[in-house]
């Protein structure tokens, strides 16, 4: 019955552990982005009304560029796995951090703060995610079981959101904070153990050692609205995106 599956899959025999490795962390963190909107989105509500939300998205604009900004300074600098570890790793303190704004010091705008830092938190992991795989699996593969993994993902919010439904009715919704903490935690030893047993990603290719972080950064951007003014294909991509962002 496995090897059945297996097949259907297109998951070649000697890829098991790989996939097995990848559907687990790939599940772990849709679980974990699921419960972070789940109870970021009704804390916010709860507290501050859907009228506020125009401020927060002008907010979250903001921070956003000064976050895509950083990563996009850091991506091409260390191995995805270490990125992911930092970006972890900062996610769980900022948890903690917010819960205890929240319910010892109960402080306001702790809420609206959580609301943005899963937002720019999930455009992060999202947008890594995919290097991950570009890092970890070669062409051939990235098109075999793309579809496969973040498939593993999606069963990962479903997972995420009744586990959240479920919770609510014992524990308070703050609590889904250190729910999604120790997820992150186990995604975390995921990561160590199969990369401490088979090393760096294998498709990690270094890109050039530039001094400081900021000033390379701005000149990839200045260097990507230039080529925006001569890629017609870019610009169409462009408008388009910024549309359904608006929309979405």
């Amino acid at each position: 019955m496995l090897e059945w599956i297996r097949r259907a899959l297109l998951v070649e025999a000697r890829e098991r552990a790989q996939v097995t490795y990848l559907l687990l962390l790939f599940l772990l963190i849709g679980t974990g982005m699921a419960l972070g909107r789940g109870a970021a989105r009704t804390l916010f509500f709860t507290r501050y009304g859907i009228e506020h939300l125009p401020t927060l998205y002008l907010l979250l604009g903001v921070v956003m560029a000064a976050a895509c900004l950083g990563y996009a300074a850091l991506a091409d600098r260390y191995p995805a796995e270490t990125i992911f570890r930092g970006v972890f790793r900062a996610l769980v303190a900022l948890l903690l951090l917010n819960w205890l704004l929240m319910v010892p010091l109960g402080v306001e705008w702790a809420y609206p703060l959580y609301f943005l830092s899963y937002e720019v938190a999930s455009e992060i992991i999202l947008v890594h995610v995919s290097l991950y795989l570009a890092q970890n699996l070669d062409t051939l593969q990235l098109k075999r079981l793309s579809g496969l993994l973040f498939a593993g993902m999606q069963v990962g919010c479903t997972v995420g959101g009744l586990t959240l439904s479920s919770a609510v009715q014992w524990l308070p919704v703050t609590a889904s904070l250190f729910l999604w903490s120790g997820l992150l935690l186990l995604t975390l030893l995921l990561l160590r153990r199969h990369h401490r047993r088979l090393g760096a990603s294998p498709f990690y290719r270094p890109g050039a050692r530039r001094r400081g972080l900021l000033r390379p950064a701005l000149a990839d951007l200045a260097h990507g609205a230039r080529f925006l003014g001569r890629s017609p294909l870019l610009a169409a991509t462009s408008a388009a995106l910024f549309c359904m962002v608006v929309a979405v």
